[in-house]
């Protein structure tokens, strides 16, 4: 593989060619990152060693769990560039999955490396993780907090839905540009009257993720729309202490099997 610095992510072409690549040289992902031990230990290493270790970690997070260079990955999270120490995060993350060293992460100073160790712990489903997560909603930057709220709402917390819908009034256009990214994530079609809204969005950015979220949540709705019909039942509705409503409802595939993955 060629390492070439594009400025931007890896493409979808970019990472079926590594994957492919992986397929003849099973030992590729410890050869790549044995070259990033090589760039960053030059003492005289300077923007194009950093940015070709930063092109290999984003290969490398996208062809392996990290498993088997984690030894380098932690030399990396050593490293002074956050950049580096950011992506080495998310690789780290990943392999040991472990709420209690992303928790310790989110006393790193650089945000990008926070945000992506929230990042690793997205689809882990324990009440270490639902904890940690909750505690990055707190955050101060956007991204680690719109990474936190994705994160929840892929657990199923629907406390989320309304988190979101207040960033997207947040007066930061920074903020509404991550409500309209996590909208737009979620697949979620209760966002779109909200993401209608923000079509007059001023701010770049936002509106580029407003129209990005769109486009992706309708895209989403057609598919589910060529799905067979589901069985929904309305088994009971009563009125809770706090003022909300509580609905019980119990839905199937049309034979009556379980839904996979069901979010509520």
């Amino acid at each position: 593989i060629r390492i070439r610095d594009t400025g931007i992510g890896m493409s979808e072409d970019e990472i079926a060619i590594a994957r492919e690549v992986l397929e003849k040289d099973p030992l590729l992902d410890i050869k790549l990152a044995r070259r990033i031990s090589a760039l960053i230990a030059n003492p005289a290493r300077g923007q194009p060693e950093l940015a070709a270790a930063q092109r290999i970690l984003e290969i490398l997070a996208a062809i392996t769990d990290g498993a088997r260079i984690l030894p380098i990955l932690i030399q990396v999270l050593r490293d002074p560039d956050g950049r580096l120490r950011s992506k080495a995060a998310l690789l780290v993350g990943r392999t040991n999955k472990n709420a209690q060293w992303v928790e310790q992460i989110l006393r790193e100073p650089d945000a990008r490396v926070r945000a992506n160790s929230i990042e690793a712990l997205w689809g882990v489903d324990t009440e270490a993780v639902r904890a940690v997560l909750r505690t990055a909603t707190k955050d101060p930057n956007n991204r680690v907090l719109g990474n936190a709220l994705l994160g929840l709402y892929r657990l199923g917390d629907i406390s989320v839905v309304s988190r979101v819908l207040s960033l997207a009034a947040n007066p930061a256009p920074l903020f509404r540009a991550t409500a309209a990214w996590v909208m737009g994530e979620s697949n979620d079609p209760r966002f779109l009257p909200v993401l209608a809204q923000m079509v007059r969005e001023t701010d770049a950015r936002a509106r580029r993720n407003v129209f990005r979220a769109i486009a992706r949540i309708k895209a989403a709705a057609a598919r589910y729309a060529e799905a067979p019909p589901l069985r929904v039942r309305i088994c009971q509705v009563s009125n809770q202490p706090d003022g909300s409503r509580l609905v019980r409802a119990a839905m199937a595939l049309p034979d009556g099997g379980e839904i996979p993955g069901l979010l509520p």
